[in-house]
């Protein structure tokens, strides 16, 4: 029995305790870098055995000698963890695996493994840092930040996109560049609609870019500019309306036009307000776009002016020229006068002013409540009586130019009242021996 108890007590000392492990935890597992560029890796080792105890870290590589550890060795309690951390420093570039091997120092067979991956790239020579871009409603200024390891002639493009990835505006700027270098560069944005807008930087042969996002405040700029052309006949005006802001506008285009003037519209107003002396016309320009110009054209004709001045001419030199060809015609006027109680009829007979006339014939009338006295100062009349009135008629032949010829004769009322004596008739012909007649006015014998 004693034995037996020693036989069972010596293998439990022999057996290892149960759940004694230990566990490995590269971070990261895979990683970039440059050549000779540090790289580091942190290693999470854990002790999850009851016992304290100690580690061993190795690490297999095709380039062993790039890897650098913290240490080799590490003490950690029981169920504690340590991070041991590994450094690797590539002399070429490429992709490599480090397998990473922590065994138990105690118990050798207690181990994990695992591996990291590691690519090494070329060293860059050149790299855009940084972009910025502000914008100040008007104009954007761009500042790149780069970095050359060598001297070079470098082609950089500027690109403006919309909300929409829309290219709205680009340019290439030409630069020598070496070292760190900032690029600044300004662009006009002030014609653009305000909104987001990105700007990308980029150096195409080498694929490098970098983007930058900024705002466009709007602003308003809407300019009138006037052209006139003209002639004696016709002025010509033509508005241009242009939005130079940056946000669609509505305009009000007003022109006030004196009411005398005549005015044709190539393009009708949509209101017009008259004030008496004053026209103002009025154009409602809605949803005016950026960069948009608008034309409006309207004539104002000076011809009419000229037609109604050319017609009064006219009228004026017609009442003129009747006129004198009522002054410068044959005329013959009646007259009355009262000379020492007698009552005198004086018939006044012109010639033309600028030519003789012939076959001059002068008749006058007398009304039969008035009787004629024979006896005549001057030319003798041929008197012919008749119940209706005495008719008096003078053959005065030819009448030069300028000629003036008086006639008169005496008269007695037979009743005492006013008396109208009717009109004196003198009538002629031309040198085309065409036939005319004109006529005086009345006069009333009292």
């Amino acid at each position: 029995m004693i034995g037996k108890l020693l036989l069972i007590l010596t293998i439990l000392i022999l057996i290892p305790v149960g759940g004694q492990a230990v566990k490995l935890t590269p971070t990261p597992i895979t990683g970039t870098t440059e050549i000779e560029q540090l790289f580091t890796y942190n290693l999470h080792i854990e002790n999850d055995g009851s016992r304290d105890d100690a580690f061993v870290i190795s690490v297999s590589s095709p380039r062993p000698e790039w890897v650098n550890l913290d240490r080799f060795y590490v003490m950690i309690d029981a169920y504690n963890s340590k991070d041991v951390g590994m450094v690797i420093y590539p002399k070429e570039k490429g992709s490599y695996i480090f397998e990473i091997e922590v065994f138990s120092v105690n118990d050798p067979d207690m181990k994990a493994n695992d591996d990291v991956y590691l690519s090494v790239i070329a060293s860059k020579e050149i790299e855009i840092k940084t972009l910025s871009a502000v914008s100040d409603g008007a104009t954007l200024l761009m500042s790149l930040d780069i970095f050359s390891l060598y001297r070079k002639s470098l082609y950089i493009d500027f690109e403006i996109a919309d909300e929409e990835g829309n290219r709205v505006k680009y340019l290439t700027k030409g630069v020598e560049a070496e070292g760190n270098q900032l690029i600044e560069e300004e662009v006009y944005v002030g014609d653009l609609p305000s909104g987001k807008y990105t700007v990308k930087a980029s150096i195409p042969d080498l694929e490098l870019f970098r983007q930058s996002s900024f705002d466009v405040s709007p602003f308003h700029n809407v300019v009138k500019t006037v052209k006139t052309s003209s002639n004696p006949f016709v002025e010509e005006i033509e508005i241009l309306v242009e939005n130079k802001g940056n946000t669609e506008e509505n305009y009000l285009l007003k022109e006030i036009i004196p009411s005398s003037q005549w005015v044709t519209f190539v393009d009708n107003p949509d209101n017009e307000l008259a004030d008496g002396a004053h026209v103002t016309y009025q154009w409602m320009l809605k949803g005016l776009a950026t960069g948009e110009p608008v034309s409006i054209k309207y004539r104002i004709e000076h011809w009419p002016g000229y037609v109604l001045w050319f017609v009064v001419g006219i009228c004026i030199l017609g009442v003129i020229g009747i006129s004198l060809m009522k002054v410068s015609k044959p005329s013959v006027k009646k007259h009355y006068f009262k000379k020492r109680g007698e009552k005198i009829i004086v018939l006044e007979v012109k010639g033309s002013l600028s030519r003789h006339v012939k076959s001059v014939m002068v008749k006058d009338s007398i009304s039969p409540l008035a009787r004629v006295d024979q006896n005549f100062d001057g030319p003798k009349p041929i008197v012919r009586v008749s119940d209706s009135g005495t008719e008096l008629i003078w053959r005065l032949g030819d009448l030069k130019a300028r000629g003036e010829v008086l006639l008169s004769y005496r008269v007695k009322p037979l009743m005492e009242a006013d008396l109208k004596m009717p009109r004196a008739h003198l009538t002629f012909r031309d040198d085309s021996d065409r036939k005319f007649r004109v006529s005086s006015k009345q006069v009333l014998v009292n």
